[in-house]
């Protein structure tokens, strides 16, 4: 029960996060290949 309270909240915030990213900061589709790129373009997208 109390994991579900607790898996709720994450859901709540953190799924948030990737949602607004995907939604208004163009990560739905990239150009960029590789892991490394697009670990670059995330941390870029995520800090501004």
């Amino acid at each position: 029960m109390k994991s579900k309270i607790i898996y709720g909240k994450r859901k709540e915030t953190i799924e948030r996060v990737f949602a607004d990213a995907k939604e208004k900061h163009g990560m739905r589709w990239t150009t960029l290949r590789g892991l490394k790129k697009m670990s670059m373009q995330a941390m870029l997208t995520f800090a501004a």
